[in-house]
């Protein structure tokens, strides 16, 4: 148990003194057998103790005689010299080392004793699910529990020796590229265990080194004029994420609308779809490229049956539309009459780069306004041709800014920051 961490104990006691029910809210205490409840019945019986020793009769401790020039008494009896025995220490020898005490149980019956308590483990879990009641015991018997994939904190040790050579630094920028790329297993246990997202710890973690979906607009449309120390910053995490009110509603909302998406495809005649939880993809043949799409569709009608599902939700003005609201916002254009995702926003290039890590062909992109019941769809088909645009910004920016940074942080420490290309 955590020392800094207060549990409250809760003890009935009948006036006989007989403890009649006990609980605490520690992991061990449900059924009023713990640590905590224990020192406490010894407090009360502490307290009690010294209650009945107080006699109001009393006198005070300046009605006293003083105390402090009363010699104190000989601990040692006192006997006459010719009986004491002188004993002289010899500090050149070495203090014999008390023995532990060696267990005399066998080691093969070590082994029965821990295979006897995972059997007893396991009865608890089944009595725990079958009579629905809680047992004390699972909190404190040991479990298997899966092991999380390790993520290191750095793609590479820190550098030793300053200054740093130019050849030493190119072949430690080739390292942290190779360091960021994944197999197929090791892919798909990142997706498995971040599939809480912002709420787990490795979510965070893996999107650290790489250019996520929500920063591909920021990267692509960024002039050579214009310093990248701001987008290096929020890349890396140096900058404390921003939310807004409207981005916790947002995150909020989205199984919700994410269920009226699914009203809206029932309503259209596409039955059977179905959209499932994902985690952080890393993309298979550029490490440096990740995606946290909002979920994974499966739509039996489409010729591709599987796609992601991209959910936005935006605050619209009083007594306004959802169709004027992304508008105004320029987040759709209209084409022909129909409102279709502006090609020059920043969601386009997200959902392009989703579609590129994940490998899948289409994505449903989802609007709902926040004063307003209904709600924009459209599917964005993966454009081969606009992509080849983007990728190589992406890996261009990453590897003469982000990579130089991860090997060699200077903007982390306010130092001007370090070009690939000049080394």
């Amino acid at each position: 148990m955590k020392k800094d961490k207060v549990y409250t104990c809760y003890l009935v006691i009948s006036s006989l003194g007989k403890m009649l029910r006990a609980h605490c809210k520690c992991p061990a205490g449900i059924d009023g057998r713990c640590n905590h409840v224990a020192s406490t019945l010894f407090a009360l019986e502490n307290y009690c103790k010294v209650r009945e020793k107080l006699d109001e009769s009393d006198e005070s401790c300046t009605s006293k005689p003083c105390k402090w020039n009363v010699p104190r008494k000989r601990k040692g009896a006192i006997q006459p010299i010719n009986e004491m025995t002188f004993v002289k220490h010899d500090y050149t020898k070495e203090k014999k080392i008390r023995k532990l005490h060696h267990s005399p149980v066998n080691a093969n019956q070590n082994a029965c004793r821990d295979e006897n308590k995972s059997r007893f483990f396991e009865m608890m879990k089944e009595y725990q699910r079958v009579s629905g009641n809680t047992v004390a015991w699972t909190h404190i018997l040991p479990q298997e529990v899966k092991k999380l994939q390790d993520v290191k904190d750095s793609l590479l040790s820190p550098v030793k020796c300053h200054p740093v050579s130019a050849k030493e630094l190119k072949e430690k920028f080739e390292k942290a590229k190779r360091n960021l790329m994944v197999d197929d297993l090791q892919r798909q246990d990142i997706e498995e265990q971040t599939r809480g997202q912002s709420n787990t710890e490795l979510w965070h973690r893996h999107r650290q080194p790489r250019i996520t979906a929500t920063k591909c607009y920021r990267v692509a449309v960024q002039r050579e004029s214009t310093s990248p120390t701001k987008i290096i910053k929020d890349i890396l995490g140096y900058n404390k994420a921003y939310q807004s009110k409207s981005m916790e509603e947002g995150l909020k909302m989205e199984d919700q609308i994410i269920n009226d998406y699914k009203l809206l495809k029932q309503s259209q005649g596409d039955e059977g779809i179905t959209v499932s939880k994902c985690g952080f993809f890393v993309s298979k043949e550029h490490g440096y490229l990740g995606a946290s799409p909002d979920g994974l569709v499966h739509d039996p009608s489409a010729s591709d049956s599987e796609g992601l599902i991209e959910v936005k939700y935006v605050q619209t003005s009083k007594d306004e539309t959802l169709e004027k609201a992304l508008l105004r916002k320029s987040i759709c254009k209209k084409n022909s009459n129909a409102l279709r995702l502006n090609d020059k926003h920043k969601y386009f290039y997200q959902v392009h780069q989703q579609m590129f890590v994940t490998g899948r062909k289409w994505t449903d992109f989802v609007v709902k306004g926040s004063g307003c019941d209904s709600l924009f769809c459209e599917r964005v088909h993966f454009s081969i041709d606009r992509w080849k645009s983007i990728l190589p910004k992406l890996e261009s920016f990453f590897n003469d800014w982000i990579v130089p940074e991860l090997v060699y942080p200077r903007v982390k420490y306010g130092i001007p920051k370090l070009n690939a290309r000049s080394v």
